[in-house]
């Protein structure tokens, strides 16, 4: 019995240890699967990271690629033009009818003007071709039109070449029926050059009775080369030539008044003037044509009613502030028209034959204050002066206004006068309206040119 019970202590303490020795093993195999797991996760979590850079970029480079589209795609809306339509299409208003009518002047020698900056010089027989202008919407209404891309042609789609787009501008004027008011654009054009024969050719139809006009479209020309190549209008223009006819009177706007309802110094009497004493300049006209210059076979003294503004109020300027003069077509303008056959205009000072108030202190005193925008031609039938002197307030300053015609003749023998009265800004009146503008000249102590018109002054 004792032999037995000890062969099963050997055999239970042996099964003992195999077991201990068993869950040892399980032991170390566990912590090596634990190990295992470990690093089966930092593998992992590497794998993910990198696949995770690898999906972002893969991300990145379909973002970029979808910006380049969404940019090209806004790239061509703003630089094609889809659609385009001739305005007069919409209205019945003869300022937009389709008819251009075109002029050619030829130059008399000539400088406007001696001593004035900005001098324009006529040569003797040069040609000069007068322009005109037509209205265009565009789709996409936010495309930006610019001058090179217009063109016009005829049915059988041959181009007019020898029409020039001199400027392209947003139109902010009204139309008369009911259309979409974006995308409206002024289109300015002229001639090349003009020969009677080639024009007659390229805009009337040969052989008919009555006579037919070539009608001609805008075609619009895209440089993109998703966008169409070219759009093209209704067939509704025509193109006309008249004899160019120069102006040879001077009608212009101070601000929002007709000239003819402002002061000048026409005699002694005039309201800004408190004394009544003193002999004035007696203003000119044009006994005909108008010419280069004044003399005494081709002017009279003038007699018309808008040259005879003694009893009418000064216009009231204000220190510091811009005054606007654009020239007119009419006498009876309400507002202020472009003239088409006028090419240039400046201000300077009255005469000093007028400056009669305490002489020569009045005179004196205008050219000491300091201005902007005398004594400088403008290529156009606009331009802006400004008082800039505080010394000048409550005081009366005359000015005059001179114009010239595409020919070199002037539009006035003598140009016209104008009185301002000067008050002060207001207190409020933000200290940025007194800036200089840029483009403008300044002119201190500034005496009218003395030049073969002025020379009339003391004549």
């Amino acid at each position: 019995m004792a032999a037995a019970q000890a062969i099963g202590d050997v055999e239970a303490i042996a099964k003992a240890e195999a077991e201990a020795a068993a869950a040892a093993v399980k032991v170390e195999t566990l912590a090596e699967l634990a190990t295992q797991i470990e690093d089966l996760k930092a593998e992992l979590a590497a794998a993910n990271e990198a696949e995770f850079e690898a999906i972002k970029e893969e991300l990145n480079t379909k973002l970029d690629e979808i910006s380049e589209k969404a940019e090209n795609a806004l790239s061509l809306i703003a630089g094609a033009v889809f659609d385009v339509e001739l305005i007069p299409a919409f209205s019945t208003t003869t300022s937009f009818a389709p008819s251009l009518t075109f002029s050619t002047a030829y130059e008399k020698a000539n400088v406007f003007e001696e001593g004035v900056a900005n001098a324009i010089t006529f040569v003797k027989d040069a040609q000069v071709q007068t322009g005109d202008f037509f209205v265009i919407r565009v789709s996409p209404t936010n495309v930006i039109v610019t001058p090179e891309m217009i063109t016009i042609q005829n049915s059988k789609g041959v181009t007019y070449d020898n029409l020039k787009v001199t400027k392209v501008e947003p139109f902010d004027g009204l139309i008369t029926r009911s259309t979409n008011g974006a995308g409206l654009w002024k289109v300015y054009v002229e001639l090349e050059n003009y020969g009677a024969a080639t024009f007659k050719a390229a805009t009337e139809v040969a052989g008919t009775s009555p006579l037919k006009k070539v009608l001609f479209a805008v075609a619009i020309n895209n440089t993109d080369e998703d966008a169409p190549s070219k759009v093209i209008s209704s067939y509704d223009i025509e193109l006309n030539w008249t004899a160019y006819s120069p102006a040879n009177r001077l009608y212009y706007f101070v601000a929002d008044k007709h000239v003819k309802d402002v002061n000048n110094r026409y005699d002694n009497t005039s309201v800004s003037l408190d004394a009544a004493t003193g002999t004035l300049y007696t203003e000119k006209e044009w006994l005909g044509a108008p010419a280069v210059a004044a003399t005494t076979t081709n002017v009279a003294s003038s007699s018309t009613s808008d040259d005879n503004r003694t009893a009418l109020q000064a216009y009231p300027a204000v220190q510091g502030q811009p005054i606007k003069i654009s020239l007119t077509q009419a006498l009876t303008d309400t507002k202020a028209t472009a003239p088409s056959n006028i090419r240039a205009m400046y201000v300077t000072l009255d005469y000093q034959t007028n400056a009669i108030e305490s002489a020569p202190s009045e005179w004196n005193a205008w050219n000491s204050y300091s201005y902007n925008g005398l004594g400088t031609v403008v290529d156009g039938t606009e331009t802006e002066i400004i008082i800039n002197s505080t010394s000048a307030i409550n005081d009366f300053i005359g000015f005059r206004v001179f114009a010239v015609n595409y020919d070199g003749t002037l539009v006035d023998p003598d140009g016209k006068a104008f009185y301002v009265s000067i008050g002060q800004q207001s207190a409020n009146w933000s200290a940025i309206n007194t800036i200089i503008t840029a483009t403008a000249s300044t002119l201190k102590g500034g005496a009218a040119p003395t030049t073969a018109k002025s020379a009339l002054a003391n004549a």
